[in-house]
């Protein structure tokens, strides 16, 4: 998150900072990151994105100028365009899928079927964070996430250790609702017999 200060701040909203625990005036940027191998992130690009009413706005604004919206820049029509998060992040993908051979990763705001579905459409890997509350099929019943994790006792978890860091996880391959291949999903827990799981 980008704090702003001023009197004058374009495309900005109201967000909650899980970190500081309130809200901030602040823009929404969807960030392009390579990651290396050793773990650092380098930034390759960025979007801010743009409320719908914002959009709105513009889009009338340039309607009631000279010569209406046919005349405004192609820079003022992109403000004037409403686009979700999810169809700014597909087609960021459009461009990058090309140019990048690695393992696409995101958040898990992204973990959904139209992004799901488009990228393994062209063969290429992801891995991404599931929500607690995505749907899950398991044992026949589509369930919360965190539904499923409940189910799998201790038994059925393994320990993986990795320098002094041990956690317990179950991995399977499920389908989600609306995406069209199965997907693999991991739980983790921090110990072997925790009733709440840590991550998806």
């Amino acid at each position: 998150m980008v704090d702003h200060t001023g009197k004058l701040i374009e495309d900005v909203g109201y967000f909650w900072d899980h970190a500081e625990q309130r809200h901030k005036i602040a823009h929404d940027y969807l960030i392009v990151n390579y990651v290396c191998p050793s773990g650092k992130h380098y930034a390759l690009e960025f979007r801010r994105f743009r409320k719908r009413e914002d959009c709105a706005a513009k889009r009338a604004e340039l309607e009631a100028q000279p010569g209406g919206y046919t005349a405004a820049s192609d820079e003022e029509k992109q403000q004037a365009t409403f686009r979700t998060h999810t169809e700014l992040c597909n087609a960021w993908w459009t461009r990058w899928w090309r140019k990048d051979p690695g393992t696409f990763t995101f958040d898990s705001y992204f973990t959904n079927a139209a992004v799901l579905n488009r990228i393994h459409g062209h063969g290429r890997a992801y891995v991404g964070d599931l929500k607690f509350n995505r749907k899950v099929w398991f044992r026949g019943v589509a369930q919360r996430a965190d539904e499923m994790a409940a189910q799998i006792g201790p038994e059925l978890r393994k320990k993986v250790t990795i320098g002094e860091r041990t956690q317990w996880y179950f991995t399977g391959s499920r389908w989600l609702p609306q995406v069209n291949h199965k997907v693999r999903i991991v739980i983790l827990w921090t110990t072997g017999t925790a009733k709440s799981r840590s991550r998806y």
